[in-house]
């Protein structure tokens, strides 16, 4: 064997040879060949070549990877509960012995209360899902589930052990499950558009992996894990020693909502049992079973928490989840979602829903996150109408649209400024007290992959994951009023934009005001314990000629972002088209891909997913597109129309230009017949005698081929004929 060749095999099969030093004498006589992406992980020059062992005179080896955690096979244990059907009905048939009116008792503590229910539940799943470890490895299957490599494991076992009765049972069982988990992942992928491109792309590691490559970076999941809890505890610890406002105890009874069982019961079925576990260690699944039995008990929880103005002390205990923003991911880069147990993000739910009102109106008609009849486009139709209509102006020498980004807006929610802010719209002291309870006293324990952090006390901030998280951030931002009343203000959740009517057309007075309203902007985000992101602050002016600017507070740009839509100086459409047509040929690969393997029904489904979805994302904030950019549109709905029906006829169907027509007229419609919504007053009043909308005069084409201006033409065009 001494004189075999290696290098053929080396070549055929792809493999790596990382002995370099000799062996014997002078000789290299040993090999240790390996494939290159294991290879990968063993560095050749730290290969020990100690001495010949016993009588040998050949030298003993030794290579140890680099980092075990880098090893692409490496695999860690993960506890699942098995909910195979028959264990479900085991769940059901012990929860229908418990008395759950007996867990509660009327006058007793809430915390009590839900330690007896927390307790009871923690046995019904002792007692009757049994809970296993498995073995999870990068290398399996993105469809393979937990349960199914579970069963895997157990119809090895039969097989090893002679067992051949529970061998064939469950290579039958296996099969179904694995038929059943390739259908789930493919559906759960075919509803959302990057899970369409999942399934088709091949450079993905980054995405698949999450922090893997951080904990590379560290070394391993324990060294990021403190690195992290550290960064996290100094980011929400409160420096404002100042206690929150005292409530008027006599006034605590104005708000003391009542929650039937009913809706409590609705709550809970709607609930998808996909939503990760909470920090209760309750699967949600259990929750979703048992709605049937545990609707009752929850809804005296529920109500006591309200009558008593507290919340659950377990409740507050959150596990951080953080979830990179950038690929590759990077460590000051992290979103932290909270995961809460499903029985707070109820509760939540349905003490949202009470306030509801008292909420919206507190968010301003500037606010249009988390708001019924609010969108991103109503908002962009709102920043397109107001900077139109300030260029349209004879007295204006244009507009600028001043961008502003809040660095880890949620997070620096001042508990204290929020209860202020709260007293001062007038919510009922009931609310506020139950308020004070929510946000008092919260937990947080980071989890990276498999391991925890220490506990550590949050003393600002709202839950990313929460419900109530978004509604009080939007009210605590609802005090802001810029430098100057003729400045329109549009918010959507923590995104600002301002727009700036411009007088003159002076470099000095264009820059000074601009300047006024981003110091008016920075030095109101300090009073609110707010951090202004300059870097990602962005300019746009839409002048009738162009100004330098250079001692410009942000930065001046000639397009920017906003809310997934591209604005340029101009407000031609030219950026956002041009962007349109370079991310749907890109996603006309999938179409390319499928073809072939799938029928043409399903490709079509495909093509409304991840192309025509990108085409008529706001599309009705650029309903006057001119002839050049809509035939572009046309020209890549023709190409993807082709790859899907190669060779056969296109069937009649509604093309780019008609489908944005028509959501158009239906936002339109939509917007006409409430009349609360937030742009309600940009509808012309209806001339009483022709039945038309009356039409505002315009000077330039950049209003005209606005919404409001474009659809009054159109409508009326169509009413005369």
């Amino acid at each position: 064997m001494n004189k075999f060749n290696t290098q053929n095999l080396c070549l055929d099969l792809d493999l790596l040879d990382i002995v370099t030093k000799p062996t014997r004498q002078d000789n290299i006589l040993d090999h240790i060949l390996m494939s290159k992406d294991l290879a990968n992980n063993y560095n050749r020059d730290r290969v020990i070549y100690d001495a010949p062992l016993a009588s040998s005179d050949h030298l003993m080896i030794t290579c140890v990877p680099d980092c075990v955690s880098s090893v692409a096979c490496a695999s860690r244990w993960h506890k699942v509960y098995d909910f195979r059907q028959s264990h479900i009905n085991r769940l059901h048939q012990l929860a229908n012995l418990v008395d759950w009116d007996a867990l509660l008792y009327d006058g007793s503590d809430i915390n009590e209360q839900w330690i007896r229910f927390h307790s009871c539940l923690l046995d019904l799943l002792k007692r009757s899902i049994p809970m296993k470890s498995i073995p999870i490895t990068d290398k399996d299957k993105e469809w393979l589930s937990p349960i199914t490599k579970m069963l895997i494991m157990d119809r090895w076992t039969a097989f090893r052990c002679g067992n051949w009765p529970l061998y064939r049972h469950l290579k039958n069982k296996v099969k179904e499950e694995i038929i059943k988990c390739k259908r789930i992942w493919a559906e759960k992928l075919m509803n959302t558009t990057n899970g369409l491109w999942k399934l088709v792309s091949k450079h993905r590691q980054n995405r698949c992996n999450g922090l893997s490559s951080l904990i590379n970076d560290f070394g391993a999941e324990d060294t990021l894990l403190d690195r992290l809890a550290d960064q996290l505890e100094k980011h929400f610890a409160n420096n404002d020693s100042c206690p929150p406002p005292e409530i008027d105890v006599d006034k605590v009874g104005d708000w003391c909502p009542e929650f039937s069982v009913h809706e409590v019961w609705r709550q809970l079925r709607r609930y998808s049992i996909n939503k990760a576990p909470g920090s209760d260690g309750i699967p949600t699944r259990i929750y979703v079973e048992l709605a049937d039995n545990i609707a009752s008990p929850l809804s005296a929880i529920f109500n006591q928490s309200c009558r008593q103005k507290r919340f659950p002390d377990q409740w507050k205990n959150g596990i951080i989840v953080p979830i990179p923003k950038v690929t590759p991911p990077q460590i000051d880069k992290l979103r932290y979602v909270t995961l809460l147990p499903v029985p707070s993000k109820i509760l939540e739910t349905l003490v949202r829903n009470s306030m509801r009102d008292k909420f919206e109106s507190a968010y301003g008609p500037e606010q249009h996150g988390f708001r019924r009849n609010g969108s991103s486009t109503t908002a962009l139709l709102k920043i397109s109408n107001a900077a139109t209509k300030f260029y349209d102006d004879s007295s204006n020498f244009g507009a600028a649209i001043l961008s502003y980004d809040l660095s880890s807006a949620f997070d620096c929610v001042n508990h204290k400024f929020t209860i202020e802010r709260l007293l001062q719209l007038d919510f009922p002291h009931g609310f506020l007290k139950w308020l004070s309870s929510y946000l008092d006293a919260r937990k947080g324990i980071l989890r990276v992959k498999t391991s925890l952090s220490r506990p550590f006390k949050i003393e600002k901030g709202v839950p990313q994951g929460s419900v109530l998280g978004p509604a009080i951030f939007c009210t605590y931002v609802s005090g802001f009023s810029p430098n100057s009343q003729s400045v329109t203000v549009v918010k959507y959740a923590d995104d600002f934009t301002l727009i700036v009517p411009l007088e003159s057309d002076s470099e000095v007075d264009v820059q000074e005001r601009i300047n006024e309203e981003t110091d008016n902007f920075s030095k109101w985000c300090k009073t609110k314990d707010l951090r202004m992101n300059l870097s990602k602050s962005r300019c746009i002016l839409v002048a009738r000629h162009e100004l330098s600017l250079p001692d410009l507070t942000i930065e001046k740009v000639d397009s920017v972002r906003l809310l997934g839509v591209h604005l340029n100086h101009k407000l031609n459409w030219d950026c956002h088209v041009q962007h349109l047509r370079k991310r749907c040929s890109q996603r006309l690969h999938i179409l390319r891909s499928l073809r072939g393997l799938v029928s043409q029904s399903s490709l079509l489904r495909v093509y409304y997913a991840t192309v025509r979805s990108l085409m008529e994302y706001s599309c009705p904030l650029f309903v006057g597109l001119n002839k050049k950019q809509s035939a572009i549109l046309r020209r890549i709905e023709r190409r993807a129309l082709k790859i899907i029906f190669c060779g056969s006829t296109i069937p009649d169907h509604d093309n780019v230009d008609v489908r944005r027509e028509q959501l158009s007229r239906k936002l339109w419609q939509k917007i006409e017949s409430d009349d609360r919504h937030l742009l309600h007053h940009l509808i012309p009043e209806m001339l009483p005698r022709c039945k038309n909308y009356r039409i505002e005069a315009f000077r330039t084409d950049k209003y005209g081929n606005s919404f409001f201006p474009f659809m009054t033409i159109t409508l009326n065009n169509n009413l005369q004929t």
